[in-house]
């Protein structure tokens, strides 16, 4: 297939299309292109890296049997939390808020 085609996308895809179902009682997992991305929502940070490291565990191993490779130099995590807004006030036209 040459380099740049339009169908290798394509054909990438149709490989990798049951993967996102190993990990769909854990994770969303986004495809797009050779990309992926899980979203993991817990509100337990415990659990939470426990489920990450759950699903990476099944991503390398899904890699493995596929006899693909994962780039861990282009691996990141990112842990977003939500603040407890306990008052909120105006001053210079701006909204401020105080979190605990």
């Amino acid at each position: 297939m040459p380099h740049g085609s339009i169908l290798v996308p394509l054909l990438f895809l149709f490989y990798i299309n049951d993967f996102p179902q190993l990990v769909n009682d854990i994770a969303l997992a986004v495809l797009y292109a050779d990309d992926t991305s899980f979203i993991i929502a817990n509100s337990n940070s415990m659990n939470m890296n426990q489920d990450l490291k759950l699903v990476l565990e099944i991503t390398q191993k899904w890699f493995k049997s596929n006899i693909m490779l994962l780039n861990y130099d282009k691996t990141t995590s990112m842990q977003l939390f939500q603040a407890l807004v306990t008052d909120l006030w105006l001053t210079h036209n701006l909204l401020m808020a105080k979190s605990t």
